[in-house]
């Protein structure tokens, strides 16, 4: 199943760790996911949100509450090494209940292409069409993962998700109650 690059990005990012590389940089060994960022994206990390928009052509709302008691905030901007104009903003909260939230919004958009049985069409209240699947975390298979992603405006957004203080049910409503507080403006 194919989904965005912007799925396929924050996948990558979200599944960092999890399948080490015996190649080694700066003393630390780099995940399959990792090195294969690094020979397609320019990465920028920071705790300071401030930081993260200053290198963007963009400016992305970031929601002011969350529906995780995240204790570690982190926001990270890629740029296409081939196209500089393409960038994507991530940004990642968690705590140690394995709860989290990343957030991606990327200037571009690519074609999606959705199948299989345990994807479900939401209507969100901009109109936009968003796409809902589950998965689970690759390091802990029980630790289930909640996928939302949509474009609006030439714009795609995706959101991967989880708090286990909250049934599924539940965690599908907050998810879509984010989806639709967040979004782009232009600097």
């Amino acid at each position: 199943m194919k989904l965005f690059s912007v799925f396929f990005i924050t996948s990558l990012l979200l599944l960092a760790g999890c399948q080490k590389h015996e190649e080694k940089t700066s003393g630390h060994k780099l995940s399959a996911q990792e090195i294969a960022i690094q020979k397609k994206y320019t990465q920028y990390e920071t705790k300071s949100l401030d930081k993260a928009l200053k290198k963007l052509s963009f400016k992305p709302i970031v929601p002011k509450s969350l529906p995780v008691d995240a204790k570690k905030k982190s926001y990270e901007v890629l740029k296409e090494k081939k196209d500089s104009k393409k960038e994507t903003f991530i940004f990642k909260s968690s705590n140690r209940d394995h709860d989290f939230i990343n957030i991606s919004y990327s200037n571009s958009v690519s074609s999606p292409n959705f199948s299989g049985d345990n994807i479900s069409k939401i209507t969100l209240k901009n109109g936009s069409e968003a796409f809902l699947t589950q998965g689970f975390m690759p390091e802990k298979e029980t630790i289930p993962v909640l996928i939302l992603s949509w474009n609006k405006d030439g714009r795609e957004y995706f959101i991967s998700y989880n708090n286990t203080q909250f049934s599924k049910e539940e965690n599908e409503k907050e998810i879509v109650k984010l989806a639709e507080k967040i979004t782009i403006e232009d600097k």
